[in-house]
């Protein structure tokens, strides 16, 4: 019986070859990521932060494969708090205060999204911020401020400060929540106008009560509506009561206080001699006397009196 003659065996390797070159180019072309790299980004990705600071949270760099620049971009829960420069440095719009939470969750955990772009490519880095607590500035107790004030003109005087005459306003008090010694300072423009009862002004809190005191006292008497001393002559002082952190400067809270000068109806001002000598038989006029009215009306001259 005779066999069936057979193809050679080689002339099929041309084929399978051409079939393994072609899947092989098809291999490549569906590798994810062969034409370009993704954007890495370096960087504390939970940084802790001390409340009332106002330095930068964290810096970030990031690769760049092209060369195309990087570009950088906040997203997430609480992006809204911070902000991020082209050097890639994140800090926050508002230093953060502990006692005060601003963060989503309310639990001094602020969390964020960094993106970095570099042409068609970006990554990204998910950041938690933790807000840790601090030296906090001291505070006025609630019913031993005043912030507002009006004062009739002429009013009287009703003390002696460094030889002038002054009128108290009110008391002020402070605490510190660390009991730390309070510093007491006025500004403002009218500044000037007023002073403390005390020429000491570091004032520790007083260990039974935890409260430090101040008295407020207008120097710049008696005051005069027709002719006001303020700084924009306008007859409203303003000043700062400003009390600070004696251990950390920047720790200042500040109480705005202005004084408004009421008018009043004053008395004519007579101008003339009081005792007069005068020369029997004479018809020489005893005196002249004038009058005026301080606040700007027309004073009438007439006589009184048992002798009229």
């Amino acid at each position: 019986m005779k066999l069936p003659t057979l193809a050679p065996p080689l002339r099929r390797w041309p084929l399978l070859a051409i079939a393994g070159a072609l899947l092989g180019m098809v291999s490549l072309l569906l590798v994810p990521g062969a034409a370009s790299a993704s954007v890495t980004i370096a960087g504390a990705s939970a940084p802790s932060y001390a409340e009332h600071g106002t330095d930068i949270v964290a810096t970030y760099t990031a690769s760049d494969p092209g060369n195309d620049g990087v570009e950088w971009s906040i997203s997430g829960t609480d992006a809204g708090r911070f902000s991020i420069n082209s050097s890639g440095e994140l800090s926050f719009n508002e230093p953060p205060d502990f006692e005060k939470r601003a963060d989503a969750d309310r639990n001094n955990k602020y969390v964020l999204t960094v993106v970095a772009t570099a042409g068609d490519q970006s990554g990204s880095l998910e950041v938690t911020v933790t807000v840790t607590d601090g030296n906090d500035p001291p505070s006025f107790i609630e019913g031993g401020f005043h912030g507002e004030f009006t004062l009739e003109e002429n009013l009287s005087n009703d003390r002696w400060w460094g030889g002038l005459l002054a009128y108290k306003l009110g008391v002020y008090k402070a605490t510190d929540p660390q009991d730390d010694w309070i510093k007491w300072t006025i500004g403002g423009p009218d500044k000037d106008s007023f002073a403390y009862s005390f020429e000491d002004t570091i004032l520790k809190p007083e260990p039974q009560l935890d409260v430090a005191r101040r008295d407020l006292t207008i120097i710049d008497t008696p005051l005069d509506y027709e002719n006001p001393n303020d700084h924009n002559k306008d007859g409203v002082y303003e000043i700062t009561i400003d009390i600070a952190d004696y251990t950390d400067g920047r720790l200042v809270t500040s109480l705005p206080v202005t004084v408004t000068v009421l008018d009043i109806d004053e008395a004519p001002v007579i101008t003339g001699e009081a005792a007069v000598y005068y020369t029997e038989d004479s018809t020489a006029d005893v005196g002249a006397y004038s009058a005026a009215d301080p606040d700007g009306g027309t004073a009438t001259l007439t006589l009184g009196g048992a002798d009229a």
